[in-house]
């Protein structure tokens, strides 16, 4: 089990370029936890560059878990991820907690431009929604909406 764990980590460092991209989204969209763990952390290392990627799990990804890895990832790049506003900002109206959960983190990490488009859905019907974008943006800001 140690061997496959230490061969699985090395295989995630060697993928940390642009051209690794698509093999640690195959790794994120999988179902074994420990390699979706290490692609998320290679993703980060990789930087801004993975976030188009990202952005496709987040909205696509075959399951919650990959959505929701797509999500803390995203998260991790903070101000890096500031294209995936429009899709974080979506992904707040999604059925499932664990995701909306996951977006609104990773809008209180993206930075200012994340703002207008929290305040926004404050004025959502479903208030896990509202719930959630008033947490972020007050991570973004000083204002209590």
């Amino acid at each position: 089990m140690f061997r496959r764990a230490a061969a699985e980590a090395l295989k995630a460092i060697r993928l940390e370029t642009e051209e690794g991209i698509p093999e640690l989204v195959k790794r994120l969209k999988g179902a074994d936890d420990h390699a979706r763990h290490l692609a998320s952390e290679s993703l980060v290392r990789v930087g801004p560059s993975a976030v188009p990627a990202l952005i496709e799990v987040l909205v696509k990804g075959p399951s919650v878990e990959a959505r929701k890895s797509a999500a803390e990832t995203l998260e991790k790049l903070g101000p890096g991820a500031e294209p995936a506003i429009p899709a974080l900002l979506q992904a707040l109206k999604d059925p499932d907690d664990a995701i909306v959960l996951a977006a609104s983190s990773a809008l209180g990490a993206a930075g200012p431009k994340a703002v207008p488009g929290l305040t926004e859905a404050l004025k959502h019907e479903d208030p896990r929604v509202r719930e959630a974008a008033k947490s972020a943006r007050r991570s973004l800001t000083s204002e209590d909406p």
